[in-house]
């Protein structure tokens, strides 16, 4: 049998090394959706200028990539959303519990990467409606006037699901929020405090965050507004009710 030290010694080296493997993964995550940025960005100022979105600019390629991510970060969504089922209804929660409850299926040390996990879906979601509209454009320029009644579909229910995925996001930053930590140790008192404060702010952050708009309006039809910066960019711009109605 190994002696303590020696178990210990193997404990940590394996903890380093699933810790290792979580970072790896976390960049190469960041490198994706930063990927898709650039192809989104360089495929619009494309379709902006009339033009065929060329290969080069790798747009079909960052979507795929785009679809992982996302489909990644809806896992640790529903994840989250599965322990919070077990909040109480009313009072405060062991910090321990809260910790186990934000690293989601991971061991319990992943709950420091919440936050960052928080934030690259909330990016994926936000990139992945910008591909949403630029596919659509794109086609839309292919075949000027022909109809796209199933693709318009598409495009709008996965519209659709992001903006409900950012509401639930929401929904479960305030539940998380409503329970004040508790603790039995008073080493861990700052700690508790802490992640109390963390998530608070990222509540108040999150409602803080544009929605995601609907681009597509009531009878099928795209709707896209720009408008141009003083520094000559132009942005998209959240579609009006009465741009809706067109």
């Amino acid at each position: 049998m190994l002696a303590q030290h020696q178990q210990d010694k193997k404990l940590k080296a394996i903890s380093d090394g699933v810790q290792a493997l979580v970072s790896a993964q976390e960049e190469s995550t960041a490198a994706q959706l930063a990927s898709a940025e650039t192809a989104i960005r360089l495929a619009a100022s494309a379709m902006l200028d009339q033009l065929t979105i060329p290969s080069t600019i790798g747009f079909g390629s960052a979507r795929d990539g785009l679809r992982q991510v996302r489909a990644r970060a809806l896992t640790w969504l529903e994840n989250w959303e599965k322990g919070a089922k077990n909040l109480p209804n009313s009072g405060g929660v062991n910090v321990e519990k809260m910790q186990t409850i934000l690293a989601g299926e991971g061991p319990v040390s992943q709950w420091r990467s919440f936050p960052r996990r928080l934030e690259t879906l909330y990016r994926a979601l936000a990139l992945d409606s910008r591909a949403q509209v630029l596919t659509h454009a794109e086609a839309t320029a292919q075949e000027p006037g022909r109809p796209l009644h199933y693709l318009e579909a598409e495009v709008g229910k996965d519209l659709a699901e992001n903006a409900a995925a950012q509401q639930r996001v929401q929904s479960l930053l305030w539940e998380l929020a409503a329970h004040p930590l508790t603790y039995k140790m008073p080493w861990s008192g700052t700690e508790s405090m802490g992640l109390d404060r963390a998530i608070a702010a990222l509540a108040s952050g999150m409602s803080r965050l544009p929605d995601a708009p609907q681009l597509m309006s009531t009878s099928g039809r795209q709707v896209m507004e720009l408008d141009r910066t003083n520094g000559g960019d132009l942005r998209l711009v959240a579609p009006t009710a009465d741009a809706a109605g067109l």
